[in-house]
């Protein structure tokens, strides 16, 4: 699951449509888009809003465990998280001190 992680949620939604909008793509699509400029075009088509319904951005546990927990619910094993943006140490930091307690 991608997050992006940091304090200001609102500035965590605009890095996360900034550099990953593409999660939001519609079907395949993202899948075959031949060159970059085609994923740049293909992003302005996606809404801000609709980047935040797929990443959860900020810094709340809560919304972080609450997706978390969605795929332990399916069934999921195994959940691997990437971070959306260059804040990997409050990330980290973040998901060490108050998500991961919560999940074991």
């Amino acid at each position: 699951m991608k997050v992006c992680w940091g304090p200001d949620r609102e500035a965590a939604i605009d890095r996360a449509h900034r550099l990953w909008a593409n999660d939001a793509l519609p079907g395949q699509l993202a899948q075959t888009l031949p060159r970059p400029q085609d994923f740049a075009d293909a992003m302005t088509l996606v809404p801000r809003e609709q980047v935040a319904e797929a990443i959860v951005c900020g810094d709340d546990p809560e919304d972080h465990l609450e997706r978390v927990r969605q795929y332990l619910d399916a069934g999921v094993d195994e959940v691997y998280v990437q971070q959306v943006g260059t804040d990997h140490e409050g990330f980290f930091r973040g998901w060490a001190d108050e998500v991961l307690p919560q999940l074991r």
